[in-house]
């Protein structure tokens, strides 16, 4: 699939593949794991110790969904507790958002000239 989607842009202006999204979801807690060995340091009298966060399973964690393109960060979308990532939640919350970032970042033409290819987001087709 990623060689067909690669041989539909024109590879004589190599700035068109910086324009291919990719993203993937990914767990983040609020409270980042962390190792004992890591919260071990030197301090000055009266200097605040640096916080140590220790790795927990009931931590709370919200799932986001995160696309870039070659240039960074595209959107960074937290999913709502409950919701089931489907084809229609990528359609209806996630293409949106994408479009948004590149009408900021091309005003004047969005998302016009952008090739658009279908998305495969872990056997979930958009």
């Amino acid at each position: 699939m990623a060689k067909t989607n690669l041989a539909t842009y024109e590879l004589s202006d190599p700035r068109r593949l910086l324009e291919i999204v990719t993203g993937d979801e990914t767990w983040i807690q609020f409270k980042p794991p962390i190792r004992k060995q890591d919260g071990k340091v030197w301090l000055k009298k009266g200097e605040v110790p640096p916080a140590v966060c220790v790795s927990d399973f009931r931590a709370p964690k919200v799932l986001y969904c995160i696309f870039f393109d070659g240039l960074g960060p595209v959107a960074q979308i937290p999913v709502p507790k409950g919701q089931t990532l489907t084809g229609q939640f990528y359609a209806d919350v996630v293409l949106p958002e994408v479009e948004k970032f590149y009408l900021k970042r091309r005003p004047r033409t969005g998302t016009r000239g952008l090739k658009i290819l279908t998305i495969m987001q872990d056997r979930i087709k958009v």
